[in-house]
């Protein structure tokens, strides 16, 4: 592989994560960035109230995610219920 080559598939990698990290943004609704150093991981800054950051790939911040929502709503929905 040529220099050339190797440079074109390290920035096509590296716009390849800024769009996923930009699509996870926006279904995350908080600031997501490429790790600097390792392709394909991600890291999310403040994607819940009780979240500082999550770091890893966009499918295991999305998992996350999704967890720590139905941590916080579990102790609401058993009230919810008509008495």
């Amino acid at each position: 592989m040529t220099v050339t080559a190797a440079w074109l598939e390290a920035e096509t990698e590296r716009m390849r994560d800024q769009l996923e990290a930009d699509h996870l943004a926006a279904e995350l609704g908080c600031e997501v960035t490429p790790h600097p150093r390792f392709a394909g991981l991600f890291e999310a800054r403040d994607p819940t109230p009780s979240v500082w950051l999550l770091s890893g790939t966009a499918d295991e911040i999305r998992q996350e995610w999704r967890a720590t929502l139905m941590r916080e709503w579990l102790p609401y929905l058993g009230k919810l219920a008509p008495g």
